[in-house]
């Protein structure tokens, strides 16, 4: 814990002094990793005196739970004792798998809600990941996001590309 700690720290002092306006933690996949994360930045905020929101992004795999097992649930506990002003999803899956998570989220969290998934799953092809979801079929999905379950940033991880972020601003302008 206390190595994850001190590397965050780091990092977290580099982004603060070269003018970051939001700290996104994100990929998270243990709650530990989490609270180190979370730790870090406000031992960086105090000793550069300058504080930015910090959002957490969660990772839930196709099986439904973060990478040691957490649920959804479990994972926003965690997330709404800790000093933070967002808290989300990002990564692993597109929006069709993080849907109900996202739901769950809006009607459960008193936090900004966000979620930035990848362009679907992820495909082999020629020894090349693949993304399937289209651009308009993102921008769909999200829209119902913000729209039915109160996200308030929405945006794309692996294989999304500017088109894909363009309808998504379209979509919510």
């Amino acid at each position: 814990y206390d190595a994850m700690r001190v590397s965050y720290l780091g990092q977290i002092e580099g982004l603060l002094a070269g003018g970051v306006d939001l700290l996104q933690i994100e990929t998270c996949q243990d709650p530990l990793q989490i609270k180190a994360a979370v730790e870090a930045a406000h031992e960086a905020f105090a000793s550069q005196r300058r504080r930015v929101p910090i959002f957490v992004q969660i990772t839930v795999e196709t099986v439904g739970t973060m990478l040691v097992g957490t649920d959804i649930a479990a994972a926003l506990t965690v997330l709404e004792s800790l000093p933070v002003e967002g808290i989300g999803m990002n990564c692993a899956t597109g929006p069709d798998l993080m849907k109900e998570h996202i739901r769950f989220l809006g009607l459960n969290s008193t936090r900004f809600i966000s979620c930035l998934p990848n362009a679907g799953l992820p495909r082999n092809v020629d020894g090349r990941a693949f993304y399937d979801l289209q651009p308009n079929e993102l921008a769909r999905s999200l829209k119902e996001f913000v729209v039915d379950y109160g996200a308030g940033m929405i945006g794309g991880c692996c294989g999304t590309t500017p088109e894909h972020i363009k309808l998504l601003a379209d979509a919510v302008s």
